[in-house]
């Protein structure tokens, strides 16, 4: 165990005050690449391993057994990236979000614990207008439904009083399939994280670890950094580095308010004809930075609303050929306004 007042927790508590003040005050200026110490395929909950033991500190947020919400981002257009002029692709309505996400305890032991996920995950763009460029690309992307199927295995293990290791095993289907899954390499994504983490307290923990992610589209090793900290009974802080920081309010042991910064990125897989090899293939990516308010409100035992109000900011778009009669292009989506609405199970913390 470890004194609250020691000069090393002090330093951790104003280095993340820091973080999260400096990352709202340099999110406007990003330039529309991504950088390259930020993943792609990477969801906000990447490093999150939520688990029924060791883990978290103090008044966290929920963590959530199983969530059903729906979302959507603002009105938006596509402009053709490196052209003199500016090309107008397409202009869409919104882009609406829908998620199902379940855990289900396989072992929960004091030494060990096991759950098994899955996710559905699904966008659909409702698009107003389309440009002459590309237009059967995005003819495609306003009939159909772009899905992400994934299934998970959480490992989590206590190796003493303040230490403990967890990991994840996940296999993602993503793209336009028409199938409900598909379990075609064409849209197979494999995913690993591990972290090692540490715990002084109940009300500081921080960790060490590593992602790797093999696609349809590239493969990635990204180190990350574990920090949660709860300073007193109402604030606190939660981050994995470079996925996420949020400065949380503990309003009452019913509403709990965060504040703060993610980034996310997704990748589909696009075909423009399944019934042939004569129509266009592409690997779609998207990836953007969201500045965030998000409410937990408690409305029974064990079942708790979310609320999520923000404004993202975008990167480029890629859209990767995958067959001979593709071409390969990027895309300048604009910023929007977005909405995120769901209701969750969260078990006690006992």
């Amino acid at each position: 165990s470890v004194s609250k007042n020691t000069p090393s927790i002090i330093m951790w508590k104003y280095i993340s005050i820091f973080l999260v003040l400096f990352i709202f005050s340099y999110t406007p200026t990003f330039a529309q690449s991504v950088p390259e110490i930020l993943p792609e395929d990477f969801s906000p909950t990447e490093g999150n391993i939520v688990c029924y033991c060791r883990p978290g500190v103090r008044n966290k947020s929920r963590s959530k057994g199983a969530e059903l919400s729906y979302g959507f981002l603002g009105a938006g257009t596509f402009e053709q990236k490196d052209t003199q002029a500016s090309t107008l692709l397409a202009d869409y309505q919104r882009l609406n979000r829908f998620k199902i996400d379940t855990k289900i305890p396989i072992l929960l032991k004091d030494h060990i614990s096991i759950l098994g996920g899955y996710q559905f995950f699904a966008e659909r763009f409702n698009f107003e207008n389309l440009g002459s460029d590309f237009s059967d690309v995005f003819s495609q992307l306003d009939g159909d439904l772009l899905k992400s199927n994934s299934f998970s295995l959480i490992v989590s293990k206590p190796l003493n009083e303040t230490r403990y290791i967890a990991g994840r095993l996940r296999y993602t289907s993503n793209g336009n399939y028409e199938e409900f899954i598909s379990f075609s390499q064409n849209h197979s994504i494999y995913k690993a994280i591990v972290v090692y983490g540490i715990k002084p307290s109940d009300d500081f923990e921080w960790g060490i670890g590593i992602s790797y992610s093999k696609g349809f589209r590239n493969t990635n090793i990204i180190p990350f950094l574990l920090y949660n900290r709860t300073f007193n009974n109402e604030w606190g802080i939660e981050a994995v580095l470079p996925g996420y920081v949020f400065l949380r309010c503990n309003i009452n042991h019913k509403l709990i308010v965060l504040g703060g910064v993610e980034f996310g990125s997704q990748s589909y897989r696009i075909d423009t004809d399944f019934d042939s090899n004569e129509g266009l293939a592409f690997a779609y990516n998207h990836s953007e930075i969201i500045n965030s308010i998000r409410l937990e409100y408690s409305l029974a035992p064990w079942v708790w609303a979310n609320l999520k109000v923000g404004y993202q900011v975008n990167f480029n778009s890629d859209f990767e050929e995958r067959n001979l009669n593709s071409q390969t292009f990027e895309v300048n989506p604009t910023d929007a306004l977005f909405l995120n609405i769901g209701i969750f199970i969260s078990p006690p913390s006992s």
